[in-house]
């Protein structure tokens, strides 16, 4: 085989020569990929079967088909390529990692169209399928009222009820999917059929579109209406009024050479001179609505009493009409992989500048295990990434519905013993699921100390907002 090697490599080689002369020089460059390929297949190493079938092809059509010698090598290069070609394939379709945009709603612009188009019978391979259901308006309006509500349940079957004039209408948040209008009239349903719906907790909104536009806003997490199946978890008590205290601040960051908000919540009876355990939260303006479920479980003295440090995401910073993800801040510094020199300023930012701030400020524990990194979704895919950059640093990962960035959360170079605790939470109906699955599985492999908790629930704030303070007492509890 090595004469047979050599053989392609001296027609490569003066191949290579005359593109240069006469052709391009990228041209040459990829021949001459084919060289080095050869002196490791030449040297006993693994070939690259993949540049020999090509190249090899490639020459057979410029040297002539009677090089019998050419024929096989380069047909037996294409025979082991495809094979193992058909692995990868089968492998990527299995460990595909999923993308992530910004807390999930619907695209920020739509073309109004004269009849709807047909809703798909899935949503992303996850357990839900629209039902194509022949409402009429009368029967909407009619169970609407029965149930109060603009959202029911018929076995496993969930139905919305919109009503307004618009040119389109999506639900958001825990289903995100577009509506179908009712005739020619300004009724709007959905009816889905989830599984698992009876242990179910799916907060909801109606997005409709004027003009391209959403008309409408997310007014915040604790706003939203929630459906809850009957074998679901119970509520939890939300504060009217807290006992502890929402701060807000901006502090002026050196990394980032500018300034960032900070929402901060203190515990009832807080006191600066003492030391606290800490939440470090991506996504800082969501700090409100985990305080309000955090308050009345501290107030009634069996939770521990934390401090929660929200930092402000990065602005969006582009044109309104068109999404565009490079002038997307926060994806630029959550995401490992997207601006690696923005990722690594607001690093810097949030676990350093924050953090002495915060200990100098209102009494946040400098101890490793009373501290803790939490995110979600794309936040959450930082919170990994942190807990696997600075684990000196963070005794605990709170990582709810991953996100990924092109280049994963980053690679572990730490061992069981030294890595943060995960608490992983990831909703059944989200495409989230899967990342956050995979992680934990990567942790177990490893022996980290976890724990991975999923509930039939969407891309969902409801999700977030419950699994957190279970969250934050495995994290501090017990310690």
């Amino acid at each position: 085989m090595k004469s047979v090697a050599a053989f392609v490599r001296a027609i490569i080689e003066q191949e290579g020569r005359t593109l240069v002369a006469e052709r391009s020089e990228r041209d040459a460059t990829a021949y001459m990929a084919a060289v080095a390929a050869l002196s490791l297949s030449s040297a006993g190493r693994r070939p690259d079967n993949r540049v020999l079938c090509v190249q090899g092809v490639g020459m057979i059509w410029r040297v002539g088909s009677q090089k019998k010698d050419l024929w096989a090598a380069a047909l037996g290069s294409c025979k082991r390529w495809l094979g193992s070609l058909l692995f990868v394939v089968l492998a990527v379709l299995w460990f595909w990692p999923l993308g992530d945009d910004p807390i999930p709603t619907a695209s920020p612009t739509r073309k109004p169209t004269a009849t709807p188009p047909p809703l798909a019978d899935g949503y992303g391979g996850l357990p839900v399928r629209v039902v194509d259901r022949s409402w009429t308006v009368e029967a909407l309006l009619a169970r609407s009222e029965l149930e109060q509500s603009a959202v029911w349940a018929d076995g496993e079957e969930l139905t919305f009820f919109y009503q307004g004039e618009a040119e389109a209408v999506d639900t958001c948040c825990g289903i995100q999917l577009p509506m179908r209008r009712v005739g020619d009239s300004d009724a709007w349903a959905l009816t889905v059929r989830v599984e698992g719906l009876a242990q179910a907790v799916i907060s909801y909104f109606f997005i409709p579109y004027q003009d391209g536009h959403p008309v409408q806003d997310m007014e915040g997490m604790g706003d939203l209406p929630v459906w809850r199946g009957p074998d679901a978890p119970a509520a939890l008590e939300r504060a009217e009024a807290l006992q502890g205290q929402i701060d807000r601040y901006a502090i002026d960051s050196m990394a980032l050479d500018e300034s960032r908000d900070l929402t901060v919540y203190l515990p009832p009876g807080h006191d600066p001179t003492q030391q606290y355990p800490v939440v470090y939260a991506a996504d800082g303006a969501s700090v409100d609505g985990f305080a309000a479920i955090l308050d009345p479980l501290i107030v009634e003295g069996n939770f521990p009493a934390v401090i929660v440090v929200g930092v402000h995401a990065g602005a969006y910073t582009g044109p309104a009409a068109v999404y565009d993800r490079g002038q997307d801040l926060r994806v630029q510094e959550y995401l490992w992989g997207e601006n690696q020199a923005r990722f690594e300023a607001h690093e810097r930012f949030f676990v350093y500048e924050v953090s002495d701030w915060a200990e100098q400020t209102v009494g946040a524990s400098s101890n490793r295990e009373a501290r803790a990194v939490f995110g979600f979704s794309n936040g959450g895919a930082f919170a990994v990434s942190m807990g696997i950059r600075h684990p000196e640093h963070y005794g605990a990962v709170l990582a709810f519905s991953l996100g990924m960035g092109p280049d994963g959360w980053g690679t572990p170079q730490w061992t069981a013993d030294i890595a943060p605790r995960h608490y992983l939470v990831a909703g059944t109906l989200e495409p989230f699921q899967e990342p956050t699955a995979r992680w934990a599985a990567k942790l177990a492999r490893m022996g980290v100390e976890h724990v991975h908790r999923e509930r039939v629930c969407g891309h969902d704030p409801v999700l977030w907002e419950e699994e957190f303070p279970g969250a934050v007492v495995w994290a501090f509890g017990d310690r």
